[in-house]
């Protein structure tokens, strides 16, 4: 009995369970090791005669499973992409277990594309991997983060094909590689094997040009010597190895084999491949297998099966296989169910210790872990859940390699409202969490697995250019879900707080809706025959124009009284249900239209109510009453006391800002400067969104004698110092700027805590700020006064000549006249001939027009008019340069008559802040200003900017910008150039070349003649001037100039010479990196020059060479010198001289030989 239990222990090398006692030494010959490359041998121990061996019918113990303790670093797994990041790639892996590869463990290729300075060489993991693709890789490393296993793999050729061998390459061997490079006829292929210098891929054999670092998967077709020619990999028709193989490196995941079942177990099968190699197969990598009887009765003994290699312990020699149909043929894993689905009567068709296995009844099979069966741990699992019994589960996920699906069975999984796509409902409101901020909107997640657009145009009420500044990764907003798309996997959100807390943007369905049911929804588009307005749940409506005004009103006007994305309460007049359409009219009340109060940083429409001195009483279309200031009418203040004498009840101004609200007090802006930024970039609600040197426009809010306090466009308040606010000295603050003056600001520091910060109106700090210079400052002007140069055009234009004017009425500057009966004109005593009379009849060519008076200012001259009228003028392109002369100076701008008698405006100011003028104050009528044309368009005034000349200090600055144009790419080896000696050291002169090149010339470079006892950098001294010629580079290696943590930085220092028959020398010889010194032979004899003694070291000059003398300590005495074998830098030698040598013997500079041994 004793030997036949040892004779079937030694069929079953697998057997733990060992009888006490050594066994007989008979029984030794029957339990043979295998043979060194090959893990399983199929040969039949032999028994004693007379005896047979009891045929175990019965099934084996279990086979072992892959566990992330299996997973040894140097195993090599097949995987399949699960998802694809920005900077690594998870993959799934046999039974269960995840891996992920970092970017940088893809290949040494794609390094090598990830280090040029052009980032678009390198394609992105999304361009290289892609959902459902087949990969093997070897495991790095399997640590553990947060209690849970992390395995970190990587896909290198010369990781993965480690163990693979010349001589074990054979035809249709099934490999995985990288394209290295392109050739004329094909791609060199990197598979990383010890010996093989290339693996050429014809171009012919591939569909689709390959890319640098692509991963594919070859077939060896060839084997010439340490060269291969292999084909692209295709789906194998049979298996491509079917030989004996002598060699277990042959063995790789993915490759497709024969197998023969030697062994059945409760849990999976052991086959034999490839001549004895030993494969173990699980059994949810068998087809439709789930029970220990289906093993038996599919698989019996001896049955030939194909299989595909997908893991492989080349040190242990353990491998696993699949048989799944789906893995034979490496198509894409696919499934009946999505992430988050409910699943009911889910039937369980085995129960095992990790979990059970359900069948879905979709064709699909899942695994339910242990954890996941209920919300708390259960010791027995077969009680509860039984072989046939039914269940709901909901999917939690995917196991790609084994085909299989995660389900949960826990009540709160169950519960919980989000999982999948299907069960989000349209009209819910949810807290979500930013995810990523992009150019059309922003991305949320609204659960692990779920995530959301929100629009450009549902960011807020008012639309955001910039969504990036007022939102912030991980930030948690609310939003109502607008429509959702289970199949395309697309949730649609708004964040519009009109439609986010109003209850009647609550459109479910079409058929709820019924006619006069007020409902709220936004602009989609806006078209000649009305605006077609959205709902919730994809239904559409439309407003016909008609239904908007009784006048005709045309699309233009719409797009004034409209803008896509507002929001709208309509009324419904007509219900389509089979188009899911609606005709709506607009609500005809106004108090109906409104969508809740107004608020701080918000954008609206206003009509004036009523005028008073200080400013406007303007009604909002909240129907809310907010006062407009008069300094907040425009940006000019100059013009603000015009623009309040023309607003009259009734108007309507179409965009006003809401600075400030306290209790029922409303207060208003105007400003170009506040609204464009608000619309363009949003409210800074916080000083942590403001960065220092961050430019913000803003106003004086109030002004102190320490300084003025400024509030930007967001509402934020901010203190610009005194000495901050002018570049000249400022006495007094009210000498710079006056409440509600509109400024920008430029952040110099911020107190993220108190929540206040200081900036700076100098126009020092304003050099790179445009937005608000003088070109745009004018044409902000000029907007000012479009609102009412609609209403009374000009007839004429700037630069035409009006033949008849009649004096109206006399007076020492000017004069008035009348065009027509409703237009005048002004004419400057210094633009007439002659004083004129009342009734005189006149000419005059039109220098500016005022639309807030109806009036043109002429000049009557009758020089300058005949010049004027028989001039021809040329188009003006923007960007030329032009020389004007000042015809007319106002109190904002100058007119200019350009050389080509063209007529444009130039500000005094050259910036918003530049409220002294101090480059126009003393500009006069008659002066010739340089100009450059900022905008030339056709039916608008001319635009110019003024050319600064260059002030002393921008000279030198332009001179020291040309000294630091040299660089190391501007010079060769072998040119003459002048430096300038910055230090005198012992043994070389530090000197500069500009301003950025650094160098020395060493003691031995600066003359041909040594005298003795003479030092030869005694006669130079700082600031010298040399010419010099250079002769090569040398790299120091500092980290002098950086951070502790940048050790490998490299600094290059040129070296120059000074002596006479270097100068003369038509060509450098420069030596290779490999030669270094290596042109000293041995036992050569050299001439040197002794140069310096440092406490025991000789420092010995030659003109190609330096080397150094080191004492040897107390270990061996030699007599004469002797090579220290080490080297200095690329030119030095250390050399090590005797106790017996004196120092006093040798003078500075005193020449000497050694020599080389």
């Amino acid at each position: 009995r004793i030997q036949i239990l040892f004779e079937v222990m030694a069929e079953d090398p697998d057997s733990e369970d060992f009888v006490r006692g050594k066994p007989k030494s008979t029984s030794k010959a029957l339990v043979k090791d295998p043979p060194a490359d090959i893990l399983f041998d199929e040969t039949i121990p032999k028994t004693r005669k007379g005896k047979k061996v009891k045929e175990d019918h019965e099934l084996s113990k279990p086979i072992d499973e892959l566990t992330y303790k299996t997973l040894l670093p140097g195993t090599v797994v097949m995987g399949v992409v699960a998802e694809v990041g920005v900077t690594d790639v998870v993959l799934n892996l046999p039974n269960g277990l995840t891996g992920f590869i970092n970017g940088t463990d893809v290949s040494e290729e794609y390094n090598q594309l990830l280090q040029q300075d052009d980032e678009s060489v390198a394609p992105d993991l999304v361009d290289m991997f892609e959902k459902g693709m087949y990969v093997v890789c070897s495991v790095v490393d399997v640590t553990t983060v947060n209690k849970k296993k992390k395995v970190m793999l990587t896909c290198q050729p010369e990781i993965i094909n480690k163990h693979v061998t010349i001589s074990s390459l054979t035809k249709n061997m099934v490999l995985q590689g990288v394209v290295h490079s392109e050739e004329d006829h094909g791609y060199l292929i990197n598979l990383g094997i010890e010996g093989v210098t290339g693996a050429f891929l014809n171009k012919s054999l591939v569909s689709e040009d390959l890319k640098l670092a692509q991963i594919v998967r070859i077939t060896v077709a060839k084997v010439k010597e340490n060269n291969l020619v292999v084909d692209l990999w295709k789906k194998e028709p049979k298996p491509g190895l079917d030989k004996k193989l002598t060699s277990f490196s042959s063995v790789q995941p993915g490759q497709l084999v024969t197998a023969v079942v030697k062994k059945q177990s409760v849990n999976g099968i052991t086959c034999s491949f490839l001549g004895g190699i030993r494969g173990l197969v699980h059994m949810i990598h068998l087809t439709d297998v789930l029970d220990s009887t289906s093993i038996q009765a599919k698989y019996p003994l001896k049955r030939k099966l194909t299989a595909r290699v997908v893991f492989v312990n080349p040190d242990t020699k353990k491998v696993y296989l699949s048989c799944l149909p789906i893995h034979v043929t490496m198509e894409t894993p696919t499934f009946s169910c999505y992430k988050g689905d409910k699943l009911e009567s889910v039937t369980v068709k085995k129960v095992t210790r990790k979990g059970v296995f359900v069948d879905l009844k979709n064709g699909d099979y899942g695994f339910v872990h242990v954890t996941k069966l209920q919300d708390k741990v259960q010791d027995k699992i077969g009680a509860n859940y039984k072989t046939g019994t039914s269940h709901t589960c909901r999917v939690m996920g995917f196991r790609l390699l084994d085909n299989m699906v995660q389900v949960s069975l826990r009540a709160s999984d169950l519960q919980k409202p989000f999982l999948g796509y299907s069960d989000i409902r349209p009209c819910e409101n949810i807290l979500v969490t930013v995810v990523s901020i992009h150019d059309f909107g922003v991305i949320v997640k609204i659960s692990d697995n779920i995530r959301g657009i929100v629009g450009i145009n549902h960011l807020a009420d008012v639309r955001i250019k910039n969504p990036s500044l007022k939102f912030k990764p991980n930030q948690k907003v609310k939003a109502k879900v607008l429509s959702v798309d289970s199949k395309k996997r697309k949730v649609y959100l708004t964040l519009k707080k009109s439609i986010v807390q109003n209850s009647s943007a609550n459109v479910l369905s079409i058929e709820e809706l019924k006619i006069n049911q007020k409902i709220t929804g936004w602009v989609a588009a806006i078209k000649d025959y009305g605006i077609i307005m959205n709902f919730t749940n994809n239904i559409k409506g439309l407003i016909h124009k008609s239904d908007i005004s009784r006048d005709p009103i045309n699309l233009k006007e719409l797009n004034d009284l409209y803008k896509v994305g507002q929001v709208l309460t309509c009324k419904i007049a007509d219900v389509n249900e089979t188009e899911l359409k609606l005709s709506i009219n607009l609500l005809s009340d106004t108090s109906e239209q409104n969508n809740g109060w107004c608020r701080k940083g918000n954008v609206y429409l206003c009509t004036v109510k009523s005028s008073t001195p200080k400013g406007l009483t303007v009604t909002m279309e909240t129907t809310e009453e907010a006062f407009l200031p008069v300094g907040h009418l425009s940006d000019h203040m100059t013009l603000n006391p015009q623009l309040l004498l023309k607003y009259k009840p009734g108007m309507v101004i179409n965009e006003v800002l809401v600075i400030m609200k306290k209790m029922n007090v409303v207060t208003v802006s105007a400003k170009r400067s506040l609204i464009d930024w608000i619309q363009e970039n949003g409210a800074s609600k916080s000083v942590a969104n403001l960065k220092e040197g961050d430019y913000l426009p803003g106003f004086v809010k109030d002004i102190q004698p320490y300084g003025s306090f400024i509030e930007t466009a967001g509402g934020l308040l901010g203190l610009c110092p005194k000495a901050c606010l002018h570049d000249d000295f400022v006495t007094s603050p009210e000498e710079v700027f006056i409440i509600n003056e509109s400024v920008v600001c430029k952040i110099t520091n911020t107190d993220k805590e108190k929540g206040r910060f200081l900036a700076s109106t100098k126009m020092s700090d304003m050099e790179r700020e445009s937005s608000m210079s003088s070109g745009p400052l004018l044409d902000s002007y000029f907007s000012s006064l479009s609102a009412f140069s609609g209403q009374t055009p000009a007839k004429y234009r700037q630069g035409d000549v009006i033949d008849y004017v009649t004096v109206t009425r006399v007076s020492r500057d000017c004069i008035t006249c009348r065009v027509d009966t409703e237009t005048t004109a002004i004419i400057p005593t210094s633009c007439l001939d002659t004083p004129p009379s009342v009734g005189n009849i006149l000419a005059g060519a039109v220098l500016d027009y005022d639309p807030l008076r109806n009036s043109y200012t002429l000049n009557s001259k009758s020089e300058f008019v005949s010049k004027v009228k028989t001039s021809k003028r040329r188009k003006l392109i923007e960007g030329e340069e032009h020389e004007g002369t000042v015809v007319l100076s106002d109190s904002d701008y100058f007119v200019l008559m350009l050389d080509n008698f063209r007529f444009g405006y130039l500000h005094k100011r050259q910036h918003l802040n530049d409220s002294k003028c101090k480059a126009t104050t003393n500009v006069k009528v008659g002066e010739k200003i340089k100009v450059s044309v900022f905008r030339a368009k056709k039916g608008k005034p001319v635009l110019l900017t003024q050319l600064q000349p260059k002030s002393k200090k921008e000279n030198r600055k332009r001179k020291r910008a040309d000294s630091e144009s040299i660089n190391f790419d501007d010079i060769k080896i072998g040119n003459m150039y002048d430096i300038t000696v910055k230090s005198v050291k012992v043994l070389q002169l530090n000197v500069q070349l500009g301003r950025k090149i650094r160098g020395r010339v060493h003691i031995t470079e600066v003359t041909d003649d040594i005298e003795e006892g003479a030092n030869p950098l005694q006669a130079f001294k700082q600031g010298d001037k040399l010419s010099a010629k250079l002769i090569g580079f040398r790299h120091s290696k500092t980290f002098r100039y950086l951070p502790i943590t940048r050790t490998d930085f490299i600094m290059s220092v040129a070296e120059f010479s000074l002596r006479s028959s270097v100068i003369s020398r038509s060509e450098i010889r420069t030596y290779a990196e490999d030669e270094k010194v290596g042109h000293v032979l041995r036992k050569q004899h050299l001439i040197g020059g002794l140069c310096h003694v440092i406490e025991r070291w000789l420092l010995i000059g030659h003109w190609w060479f330096t080397l150094f003398c080191h004492y040897l300590l107390a270990r061996k005495r030699f007599a004469g010198f002797f090579i220290n074998l080490r080297f200095q830098d690329t030119q030095t030698l250390c050399i090590n001289y005797t106790r017996s040598i004196q120092h006093t013997v040798y003078n500075i500079h005193r020449m000497m030989y050694f020599g080389v041994y």
